[in-house]
């Protein structure tokens, strides 16, 4: 276990109010401080720990996460025993979060944990997944944004009941094909990798709500029966790219509805950039003529100018 002294402003699922969090570095103390300053501080980490593992037995949730509370923090390097042998004893646990720490590999024993919901291992070192990972059988909501994940072996599964899953900020080249197996999928993060395409597997994902490729290489286009494939999708992410136009499918999603493409080849911009990416596709309202009725717009507009339309259709009718 490594401690620091920095000010650690990362976001973290605790639900504790957001203060500066001092942490101590042992390297950056004096020689004879440092057994010291270490055997205190995860003394203090391993109380806190059976705190959590105690209070978990109403709660069925740890977060051992390192959050901004204003206390000293241990980061792990290893996948907490603890957490495990808590589990091996009988006890349930359906959320368990392990975010912003060292952690470079899961163990095969995580097969314990058979009745977790939600799994958060953001922000660790993980640069391979155990083939274990596929008997949380329970398992929802899956955090594995910023790690370094280059691949996945075809050998690791993901959870077949998944609903969430978040890669984003790794270094995947390819989508791993395992992923277009889960058909509960509503949410899926591939942002901040290295795509370069999307395989035609990715098809069947279609349950799908947001997908998130903003950063990506992908391009020159995308998939078009593919996509259309898609029919529940309502937000996708392709900010920073490398297409080329913008791509003939959006207008063939019936339910999308929020879409991102600053940032990419295009030879001529289909609308104006905005603060937050995001443009609103396909109606407004308009009382024009014989009544109400819905009126298609060719392309994408602004979420705001979009928002701007309906509310004065709504005014209107006040």
């Amino acid at each position: 276990m490594t401690i620091h002294r920095k000010t650690h402003r990362g976001r973290a699922p605790s639900k504790s109010p957001k203060k500066k969090h001092q942490v101590i570095v042992i390297h950056d103390l004096p020689e004879e401080d440092r057994h010291a300053a270490d055997d205190a501080a995860a003394a203090g980490f391993r109380s806190l720990i059976e705190r959590r593992l105690f209070s978990s037995r109403t709660t069925q949730r740890i977060d051992l996460s390192v959050v901004s509370d204003g206390t000293a923090a241990v980061r792990f390097h290893f996948f907490p025993r603890q957490v495990l042998a808590h589990v091996s004893l009988g006890n349930h646990l359906r959320e368990l979060w392990l975010t912003n720490h060292r952690i470079d590999s899961l163990p095969p024993e995580i097969a314990v944990l058979s009745r977790l919901r939600v799994l958060g291992l953001g922000g660790n070192a993980l640069s391979v997944l155990p083939d274990e990972l596929s008997s949380l059988d329970s398992l929802e909501v899956l955090h594995l944004e910023r790690n370094a994940l280059i691949t996945i072996p075809a050998s690791v599964h993901f959870p077949a009941r998944l609903r969430e899953l978040r890669l984003d900020h790794n270094a995947l080249a390819t989508m791993p094909p395992q992923i277009t197996q889960l058909r509960l999928l509503l949410h899926l993060g591939l942002s901040h990798n290295r795509l370069t395409s999307l395989p035609p597997q990715v098809r069947r994902l279609q349950n799908l709500v947001s997908l998130d490729l903003d950063h990506n290489q992908i391009g020159p286009g995308l998939p078009t029966d593919e996509m259309t494939a898609l029919r529940r999708l309502e937000r996708l992410g392709l900010e920073g790219n490398r297409l080329q136009e913008p791509p003939d499918c959006l207008k063939r999603m019936p339910n999308l509805t929020y879409v991102r493409l600053s940032g990419n080849r295009f030879s001529t911009t289909p609308i104006a950039r905005r603060r937050d990416g995001y443009y609103q596709l396909a109606t407004h309202c308009d009382d024009e003529g014989n009544g109400s009725r819905t009126v298609a717009i060719d392309g994408l507009v602004p979420c705001r100018d979009q928002n701007q339309l309906n509310t004065l259709y709504y005014l209107k009718g006040q």
